[in-house]
This record gives C-alpha cells, sequence and structure tokens, in this order.
C-alpha cells in the first residue's frame, strides 16, 4: 500500500512545510507529497527562489497544482505540468498521472475560459 501525506495552502512557507513533512516521513516512509491550493505564495517570493536555487532541501517527491495567483502563469507556461526543481513538480492544469505506481487525478480550480475543458 502506499503512503501519501496531503498538504493544503502552505503559501510560500517551504521550510515550515518541509520541515513538518521531513519528521512525519522520518517516521513513516511516506512514498511522496501531494500539495493542493495556494501553495506558492503570492508571486515570486525569496523563498520560491530560495527553493528553485535548490537552497530549500525538498525531502522526498513533491507534486502540486496551485490555486492562487501563480495557477495561471502557470497553466499557460507548463500546462502538463513540469518538474521545477530536485522533487518539486507541477502537475500541470488538469489531468491524470501514474505517481509511484498510484493514479493521482487532478483539477486546478482556475482555467481560461477558452481551455479545452470547457468544450
Amino acid at each position: 500500500m502506499k503512503k501519501i501525506i496531503v498538504s493544503a495552502d502552505c503559501r510560500g512557507d517551504f521550510e515550515f512545510l518541509f520541515k513538518k513533512v521531513e519528521a512525519l516521513h522520518a517516521k513513516n516512509r511516506f512514498d511522496f507529497l501531494l500539495c493542493v491550493g495556494e501553495v506558492l505564495g503570492h508571486g515570486v517570493s525569496s523563498a520560491l527562489n530560495q527553493l528553485l536555487d535548490g537552497k530549500i532541501s525538498v525531502p522526498l517527491p513533491t507534486y502540486f497544482i496551485e490555486a492562487g495567483e501563480m495557477a495561471s502563469t502557470l497553466g499557460c507556461l507548463y500546462p502538463e505540468g513540469k518538474e521545477l526543481t530536485k522533487n518539486f513538480t507541477y502537475l500541470g492544469r488538469a489531468g491524470v498521472k501514474i505517481i509511484a505506481g498510484t493514479k493521482v487525478a487532478y483539477l486546478s480550480g482556475i482555467q481560461p475560459p477558452d481551455h479545452k475543458l470547457y468544450e
């Protein structure tokens, strides 16, 4: 059986999130972390830059969808998703992916009005 951690709305506080996740992971050996909601916070913050520069360690494979102000930007740049840094992957706007042998369906709550999802 797969073990998954689900987190919501860390709002760019990656150090806090990953410290808590690392402690849980050490005791339970989770397969991956799934983050939903406002993950990145407001705009491109110093915490986001530190994460992308590898200065904040991501303790286990982490996948996220974004519902904050960065959702439209990410959705336009990477509609099918992208690993932004080691162990930190944006899933994309909507879809189904196999992650560590687990089928994960996801849907961002923010879509452009002309997106094929609405056809």
